[in-house]
């Protein structure tokens, strides 16, 4: 049974939104329920909202290989042309979206993360493959990566 003040809460919550108003979600209660059907405790932010652990690796890659500008990026190889391994310095990538962004006309970049054996295996090695549309070929060229 709702209490008085839950019942005024939700009126003025309803009101206010009626009127165009954007409420806060409070965070969730964790506690005991006593026998008055109250919930005591503290509250709580969700763990799920936490930043994520990889957060920040950013750079920009030049064709020959060498970092130009780089966030959270330890090394970068070639093993073969249009092909570059960047070792980061987190040891699981497997679960992040890394974003790539050609700075040449007609390249396209596509990204893997995680291990791949161009790459020696690595957990924490993303494999970047350069491609040029029009010849449908990897090719050498700069691009930027970020994984949010």
């Amino acid at each position: 049974m709702p209490t008085t003040m839950t019942i005024i809460a939700l009126t003025t919550g309803a009101a206010a939104v009626a009127a165009g108003a954007v409420l806060a979600v409070p965070a969730l209660a964790t506690g005991t329920t006593q026998t008055t059907g109250q919930t005591t405790g503290t509250a709580q932010a969700d763990s799920r909202a936490q930043a994520p652990p990889l957060a920040g690796i950013m750079g920009k890659i030049d064709a020959n290989g060498k970092i130009r500008y780089t966030k959270n990026i330890v090394s970068v190889s070639k093993p073969r042309r249009g092909v570059y391994c960047l070792r980061v310095r987190k040891n699981n990538i497997t679960r992040t979206a890394p974003q790539g962004t050609a700075v040449n006309y007609a390249r396209v970049v596509s990204i893997i993360a995680g291990s791949h054996p161009q790459c020696g295996n690595r957990t924490d090695t993303y494999r970047v493959s350069v491609y040029n549309a029009e010849t449908h070929k990897t090719q050498d060229s700069a691009f930027y990566i970020t994984v949010p």
